[in-house]
């Protein structure tokens, strides 16, 4: 009896040594494809170089020719709005442009290593959506930022100064969204109203003025028609009030909504202490006629 039981569990463990074996070959090395091919060297264009030159930097994809399901998929419903590629026979100077562009009024802003972390996923390439002419920036978070504009304000861009200006203030505005969990939070600023974000804002009338008033009164930059900002969309509204105003509007803001002065102040000196972001620069790069005075 003994010799059979001995023999059972001989047998036994040979079993589980073969499994184990067995199951070794059996799991195979899963190597993941990267999701998108990218032409560099002499045979690519300019614009194909120079996007696989930005994922070689940020590891992040900037995409120009893509399916409807890259952004109409997001985590609540489909994306109502069309966001349109760039046509082909645009590419080379649109397409080139609008990445000078980006480097200009987007990524100069801030620190290389902090883009590593921040920039989303993908960044389409767009002619615009189907929204209205002064939208240039849709995003999904971290999934992707889709940039650029209708060719009709592209071809505006050199005579009408307000067009960068519109297209900077979006990008910081929007951008925030996928960066701000990565940061470090400033306490003070995230205080004041803190109670208000999410409440509905008052909208007594028509006028884009109205909804600003009710906005600026509660210490608030990012303006929704119905329900208040998430504390990341206001954070980026801040940053890019800021920056894409003349000192003159800013000043007028302030000494209006004094809330607005105290929480702004609390941003700048969180991003130039903290962050390493000077966004009193960024507005006297943009108004060098009519510059903010550096904060203390």
């Amino acid at each position: 009896m003994k010799k059979l039981y001995l023999i059972c569990m001989i047998l036994s463990v040979s079993v589980l040594f073969s499994s184990c074996h067995k199951e070794d070959k059996l799991s195979p090395q899963i190597e993941i494809e990267p999701q998108y091919v990218l032409p560099h060297g002499t045979n690519a264009t300019a614009l194909d170089n120079a996007i696989y030159d930005f994922y070689q930097t940020y590891n992040t994809y900037v995409v120009y020719d893509y399916p409807e399901k890259e952004y109409k998929w997001v985590w609540t419903s489909p994306l109502s709005l069309t966001i349109y590629p760039v046509e082909e026979e645009n590419l080379p100077t649109y397409g080139s442009g609008l990445m000078d562009l980006i480097d200009e009024k987007w990524l100069s802003l801030y620190p290389e290593d902090f883009l590593r972390e921040a920039l989303p996923y993908q960044i389409l390439l767009t002619q615009g959506n189907s929204t209205n002419d002064t939208s240039y920036v849709t995003a999904n978070k971290v999934n992707y930022m889709a940039v650029g504009m209708k060719m009709d304000k592209w071809n505006a861009l050199d005579t009408d100064p307000n067009i960068k200006l519109m297209f900077q203030r979006q990008v910081m505005t929007i951008f925030a969204t996928s960066y701000y969990s990565k940061i470090p939070h400033s306490s003070e600023y995230e205080a004041i109203n803190a109670a208000d974000y999410g409440q509905i804002i008052p909208n007594s009338g028509t006028k884009e003025t109205t909804r600003n008033i009710a906005m600026y009164t509660l210490g608030l930059f990012y303006r929704k028609t119905t329900m208040g900002p998430t504390v990341d969309e206001d954070f980026g509204a801040c940053t890019a009030f800021i920056a894409t105003n003349s000192w003159t509007r800013i000043n007028y803001v302030f000494n209006t909504f004094p809330a607005t002065k105290t929480k702004a102040l609390f941003m700048i000196r969180h991003c130039r202490d903290v962050l390493g972001w000077d966004i009193v620069q960024m507005q006297n790069d943009n108004f060098p006629d009519d510059k903010m005075d550096p904060i203390n």
